[in-house]
């Protein structure tokens, strides 16, 4: 496996140094605004701008900064990641739960598993212990990681293959196994698959929610368009979950319920405050 420049092996002793805003996520249902607005969020984008490993990613330093953020408020035991590539995002991600001093990243990539061990391995301990890799495809990868409800997430990033189909059903997927008021991080809307399978989703989910920090216009003559995203100086969308399960005229599936008994007398629902 190649192996990582020297310049490129990461300062054990800046691990837990990055500056970050602090929100209490319980009091708002949008984090994003308050995060990229605030004066400590600069301070966040400066350290992944300098930082080797922005050269292994495909996005940009404000996005690695803006999910560094939410991961070291939500304090999260387990994040999904559909896409490694590099590990460049995965090492910003591993970044947030060392220095939360929790949590355990699963990321899956099937078309950089040659290449992904030779970077983990410059990595030092303190990272590599946050992080578990796969040569999965999602759909597999979402199969494998269903098989335990220990590991629900309560963050997953979205960076697999961008046309609309395939970005549907790591939405979708993501949903039906993210924690309740966790986050969806959607990349690439700047193209039509990602934007749409995003914004389509938003439509028939009740109780979820787009958190943006900008107001942005689809225009249907532009597949590719910088300028539609709601986070500026990213190509993310951001999707937050409802604190609780949420029914309406569309039937709804959920993870499947072990039950201890060989028959059901009945349900019992607790009814909270309406959506809409």
């Amino acid at each position: 496996p190649p192996v990582q420049p020297e310049q490129d092996r990461i300062n054990i002793g800046a691990l837990s140094d990055i500056p970050y805003p602090v929100v209490d996520l319980s009091l708002v249902t949008n984090p994003v605004r308050i995060i990229i607005e605030a004066p400590e969020f600069a301070l966040t984008d400066r350290f992944f701008v300098a930082n080797p490993a922005i050269s292994r990613s495909l996005v940009s330093s404000r996005s690695q900064a803006l999910i560094y953020s939410l991961i070291r408020n939500l304090r999260p035991a387990h994040v999904f990641e559909i896409g490694t590539y590099h590990a460049g995002t995965s090492e910003a991600i591993c970044r947030a739960l060392h220095a939360n001093g929790l949590g355990t990243l699963h990321t899956t990539d099937p078309f950089c598993a040659d290449m992904v061990p030779g970077i983990l391995n410059q990595w030092p301990t303190e990272l590599r212990n946050h992080i578990r890799s796969y040569a999965l495809d999602s759909m597999s990868f979402y199969m494998e990681m269903m098989k335990s409800r220990e590991t629900q997430p309560h963050l997953i990033f979205v960076d697999g293959n961008h046309d609309y189909e395939y970005a549907a059903f790591d939405i979708h997927s993501a949903a039906k196994v993210v924690g309740p008021g966790g986050f969806i991080v959607v990349d690439n809307v700047a193209q039509a698959g990602p934007f749409l399978a995003a914004s389509e989703f938003l439509t028939t989910h009740l109780g979820w929610t787009e958190c943006r920090a900008a107001d942005y216009h689809y225009d249907n003559a532009k597949p590719f368009d910088r300028e539609r995203c709601g986070i500026p100086g990213t190509e993310f969308m951001v999707l937050r979950a409802p604190r609780g399960l949420v029914i309406g005229q569309r039937p709804v599936s959920f993870e499947e319920v072990a039950v201890g008994r060989s028959a059901v007398n009945g349900i019992e629902v607790s009814a909270g405050r309406g959506v809409g």
